[in-house]
């Protein structure tokens, strides 16, 4: 399909694309230009220097809470751990259901006595 339009799409393609070889700059001297930028401008020092005094920071805080800390056994007392048995949960109520005695006395899915069958029943106390 080589319409008249077809041809004069092409020809505007090739013109813009010629514009653009003309005005663009050479690809390897933006390359290079970009390489002489990187290594007048040397090493990130910023970078260095925080994690620097980040490190200083830790090292201080480390050493101070050493300094600080109570040398010794500090192990908890009999009466301490004894409140720690006698704990309950406070939502612990909510685990008793209204019905869970049922739950014992229904016979489990699988089990033989549920089909009528004989099989050792398990007596209660």
């Amino acid at each position: 399909m080589n319409t008249p339009e077809d041809a004069r799409l092409k020809r505007d393609f090739e013109n813009l694309r010629e514009n653009d070889r003309r005005t663009a700059p050479d690809f390897l001297s933006t390359v290079s230009a970009a390489r002489g930028r990187t290594v007048a401008a040397g090493p990130p020092r910023s970078r260095n220097r925080i994690f620097i005094a980040g490190a200083l920071l830790f090292a201080a805080a480390a050493g101070t809470m050493l300094v600080i800390r109570p040398h010794g056994s500090t192990a908890p007392t009999v009466r301490e751990t004894g409140s720690l048995f006698a704990w309950s949960s406070p939502t612990a109520f909510l685990l008793e259901t209204p019905g869970k005695q049922f739950w014992s006395e229904t016979p489990r899915l699988g089990d033989r006595e549920i089909y009528g069958l004989p099989g050792a029943r398990k007596e209660r106390k």
